[in-house]
């Protein structure tokens, strides 16, 4: 009886031809598996921005309609609201001074100030919105022009000419000034709902600005507000951020942020923060630490980003769409609501999903390759090798034997790459992450084993396609008998 073919004499003896086939599938193997390394950090570090950086805060700014307010015919009829609005004190509060950056004010109208503006307010596009000089009202006051609104006025005429007043129903400025508070003490009334709402610490108006987050591949922009100083500390408690360097933004224009934005966007205390955006308006004081990178400063006259409502929600309170039908608001496209909904829209599908997709893509081309060049390479031995098949043929193997030993050769090969190609991964992925994903403020696991189990089934998969060659010349095998017949 004889013995199994070995598949080590071949090894042994064409060292330098199994050694670059070993080499090319570890290098595969490594390649595969490092495009997924420098990947998935833009993955695992948008994470706490976008899925639980939304569990603590809700940013919306929502439009007249969704109060039910008409701002084409400043009809204020059908609004949301009582006629006055009440303060947490339980006292009646007036008319606040409208928001300067409102965007559903009427077309060609600036909220601040009443005077024409081609420009609509910015939200959160990175645009700064300019300081407006107004009066205590909100409204510009010409030089020597008369105040329409003027309570000491009851003669209904002007002081220095003489001519008859409009009346509040036919005059546009009256019919907006009620307009702008029917809108306040709808906004108003909204805001002691959502302060009063179980789960919600706390909701107000603010300016916002916006962080910055550099990923490996793409950018991640996100709100975070400027608020009054006391206010500051209740904001840190709500998300569990901790002052670990510097202090508190206290003056006007100051600002705290989380270590990992302070390292990615290579930032000190004592720099301004996106100077090329904002100029000069917000300088870094202090350095936080928590677990969804959060960021908090004091405004600066209105440098900002937007006006926008702050909601200090909870998990089960970060649906914005539920509370909207809790209170009866009309949602429509012109609302922006910056919750968890939104924010898990966008990383499924434009963060995850996009990069997986990358990955599937980059690895299969990849696949396809190794699987090509292997089969070529394969296909060369067969060919170079078939003489040496037909003597162990004629020499009594069978063909099972024979094709035991060409299967073990290749086993041999593929281990011995995929063996070399962890080896590889694992090193070049440690020295990555130490040496250029931490200093980039990136989170990032050391090694990602699932990653290595697609590659190893990979190569399965090659394996099984190289039985195609490796079966078709096995019945080009002849013995010499056959071969002289």
């Amino acid at each position: 009886m004889k013995s199994s073919l070995s598949a080590w004499k071949y090894i042994r003896n064409n060292k330098k031809s199994v050694g670059v086939l070993v080499m090319a599938i570890s290098l595969a193997f490594a390649a595969i598996y490092l495009i997924y390394f420098l990947l998935m950090p833009t993955v695992e570090s948008f994470v706490p921005i976008l899925l639980e950086m939304p569990k603590h805060e809700t940013y919306i700014q929502l439009s007249d309609g969704a109060y039910g307010l008409d701002s084409g015919t400043y009809n204020a009829i059908d609004a949301i609201t009582p006629s006055s609005a009440t303060n947490a004190t339980g006292e009646t509060k007036a008319s606040d001074a409208p928001n300067p950056n409102d965007t559903t004010t009427p077309t060609g109208v600036n909220s601040a100030n009443g005077t024409t503006n081609e420009t609509n307010a910015p939200t959160s596009t990175g645009v700064i919105n300019e300081i407006n000089e107004t009066n205590p009202t909100g409204e510009t006051k010409a030089s020597g022009a008369p105040n329409p609104t003027d309570a000491n006025n009851t003669s209904g005429v002007t002081d220095s000419e003489g001519i008859d007043k409009p009346s509040a129903e036919n005059d546009p400025t009256a019919q907006m000034a009620s307009y702008n508070q029917a809108r306040e003490e709808a906004k108003n009334k909204f805001l002691e709902f959502l302060k009063n709402h179980e789960g919600i610490d706390d909701a107000y108006e603010k300016q916002v600005i916006y962080g910055r987050y550099q990923g490996v591949v793409g950018q991640m922009n996100y709100n975070f507000p400027l608020l009054d100083k006391e206010q500051i500390p209740a904001y840190l408690d709500h998300n569990d951020a901790k002052l670990i360097e510097g202090r508190l933004p206290e003056e006007d224009g100051e600002v705290a942020l989380d270590k990992k934005i302070m390292v990615n966007q290579k930032l000190k205390i004592g720099d301004y923060y996106l100077e090329e955006i904002f100029g000069k308006n917000f300088k870094i004081v202090g350095i936080l630490k928590s677990d969804h990178m959060t960021c908090v400063g004091t405004p600066h006259g209105y440098a900002n980003t937007g006006w926008y409502i702050v909601i200090l929600c909870d998990e089960k309170t970060s649906y914005f769409q539920t509370l909207a039908d809790e209170y009866g608001l009309t949602l429509s496209d012109a609302d922006y609501i910056d919750d968890m909904a939104k924010n898990q829209k966008v990383y499924g599908e434009e963060v995850r999903d996009i990069i997986l997709s990358v990955v599937k893509i980059i690895s299969m081309i990849v696949g396809l390759f190794l699987a090509f060049a292997v089969t070529i390479a394969y296909i060369s031995k067969l060919r170079n090798r078939i003489n040496e098949y037909c003597l162990y043929a004629s020499i009594g193997y069978s063909r099972k034997s024979i094709y035991g030993m060409m299967l073990r050769e290749m086993l041999i090969s593929f281990g011995f790459g995929g063996i070399m190609g962890l080896i590889f991964s694992i090193a070049i992925s440690l020295l990555l992450k130490f040496t250029l994903l931490d200093s980039m403020g990136l989170m990032s696991r050391e090694i990602y084993p699932e990653e290595f189990l697609k590659i190893g089934s990979l190569f399965i998969l090659i394996i099984g396609v190289l039985q195609l060659p490796v079966l078709l010349y096995l019945r080009k095998i002849r013995t010499i008998d056959e071969i002289e017949d």
